[in-house]
Formats: C-alpha cells, structure tokens, sequence
C-alpha cells in the first residue's frame, strides 16, 4: 500500500497492491489517470526514505521525468500531513476492529 497526498489541496489518495512491485506498477497507472483528468503533469514526488521504495522507484520516475525529493531522516515535519493521514486511518481502523470486537492487532 502507498499514500499520495497532495501537498496543495491535501487530498489523499490509497494505492494498492499485492507487493511493492504492483504497488509501482499501480502508481504509474495512477500517474496516467491523475495527469489525463486534471490536464496537469507530476513534476515531483517527495519520498520518505525508505530505501526499497526509492530504489524501485528510481527508474521509474526518472523515465517519467519526475524530480525525486527526499525527506530529511528524522524529521516528520516534511511529511506532516502524510503521517497525519495515516494516524487518521490507522484509528479508523482500530474502531472498526473494535466495533466489530476483533483483535486490534493481526
């Protein structure tokens, strides 16, 4: 699963996939879909470092011609409203476990 947020407007969106390699090939189809409907066109993508994401992101956004941005270690400030957007959902998820009486971990 990855998490896009627009750093504009702050809308969010869910990628998908079995593993990391679907989840890749998702985004890229997200990319597509995202850039024909608002006639606009990614020109960069901050990445918190994780390192395995970035190296299979690499190629990819480079053919793409999209500038990577890193995130400094350590400081979430940068992805504030990323980390934001998923503390919400992971305590959506907890009451709906809850609600359901279902473990809270798995």
């Amino acid at each position: 699963m990855a998490k896009l947020v627009n750093s504009a407007s702050r809308l969010v969106w869910v990628i998908l996939g079995k593993d990391r390699k679907d989840v890749v090939q998702n985004l890229h189809n997200w990319k597509k879909l995202i850039e024909k409907q608002s006639g606009l066109q990614i020109i960069a993508v901050r990445i918190d470092n994780a390192t395995e994401l970035k190296a299979m992101l690499k190629e990819r956004l480079a053919t793409d011609g999209i500038r990577e941005e890193n995130t400094v270690p350590n400081s979430s400030f940068q992805n504030g409203p990323a980390e934001k957007s998923i503390q919400t959902n992971e305590n959506d998820f907890r009451a709906m476990l809850k609600g359901q009486g279902l473990p809270l971990e798995f």
